[in-house]
């Protein structure tokens, strides 16, 4: 089962604790950050996994604003090796940009056959031609998308 869940306009949390009658998820892949993180540790069953992999509560429009970032922070839980041990959980933070092309080029096949056998179901929010990456990186940070933005190649 498939559910879009549009964190701009409901409470995320409680929705997936009803979707889930209440039992939470095995896995939280999380890029706003900040209070978010907080809601998405929560939602974790034992053996759980919280992801991180952005932190876009921190910014605002094109420019970084410090103001929010500091804002962000501070709404940040921050997560006791003890904690994690007593609930079984994990929290794990991955950045692309600092990845080595070969761990990439060995990360990514299982992802695109998972793809291709139709078990990955990425939402499509909107697409846009290559030569219109720039208006489609504004899209971006005007967080208008739930879900990805594609660029096409003509």
């Amino acid at each position: 089962m498939t559910h879009l869940i549009d964190y701009h306009n409901q409470d995320f949390e409680k929705e997936v604790r009803r979707l889930t009658n209440g039992e939470g998820v095995d896995m939280v892949l999380d890029a706003v950050g900040g209070e978010s993180l907080a809601k998405g540790y929560r939602l974790l069953r034992p053996m759980g996994r919280l992801i991180i992999f952005g932190f876009s509560s921190a910014v605002v429009g094109a420019r970084r604003n410090y103001l929010r970032l500091a804002m962000s922070l501070l709404k940040t839980p921050r997560f006791s090796p003890f904690k994690l041990f007593a609930h079984n959980r994990a929290v794990i933070g991955v950045m692309l940009g600092f990845l080595k092309p070969e761990v990439l080029r060995r990360e990514y096949p299982p992802l695109f056959k998972l793809y291709t056998e139709g078990k990955l179901h990425p939402h499509v929010d909107r697409t846009f031609p290559l030569a219109r990456a720039a208006l489609a990186h504004e899209y971006i940070q005007a967080r208008k998308n739930v879900g990805k933005v594609v660029l096409v190649p003509e």
